[in-house]
């Protein structure tokens, strides 16, 4: 069975936190969202839905503005699907270290050709970028604007 885990943090009068748990779980083609401590109980197609939902139905529980309440959404999902989800963080952060890195490489071989006299059309040639490109590489370099 599907389970998804909500984190209700409610701030009251005073600046008093109250936190709830509530609970999620698919029945049929819907949520069914318990929160045991406060009473409350919803369905909704969607989980977003769902916190959306259960934000505006513990205010109105409770005699708050729903503004005063934050829903946290926290999936119990299969594990294989956490390891898959895992990796493709670890790979979106990877790649984008990659990506710096890379242009950092670009703007360091840019320089050292510009440095050897080369046109900038020529620099745009052998790195596979327009000339306007090189001339933001080489800025880029000396700190003389955005790259």
């Amino acid at each position: 069975m599907e389970q998804t885990l909500y984190t209700v943090k409610i701030i009251g009068n005073g600046g008093k936190e109250n936190t709830y748990g509530c609970i999620a779980t698919r029945d049929g083609n819907r949520w069914l969202v318990d929160c045991p401590g406060a009473s409350v109980s919803i369905h909704a197609r969607q989980l977003a839905h769902g916190a959306r939902l259960v934000r505006h139905a513990l205010a109105s529980a409770i005699g708050i503005e729903h503004t005063r309440i934050t829903v946290h959404v926290h999936p119990v999902i299969p594990r294989l699907a956490s390891e898959h989800l895992a990796r493709a963080h670890w790979l979106r952060s990877t790649a984008a270290g990659a990506k710096r890195r890379s242009a950092e490489e670009y703007r360091a071989a840019a320089r050292v050709l510009a440095d050897h006299q080369l046109s900038l059309r020529d620099i745009g040639t052998i790195l596979g970028v327009s000339h306007q490109r090189v001339h933001q590489l080489l800025r880029a370099n000396t700190g003389a604007g955005p790259a």
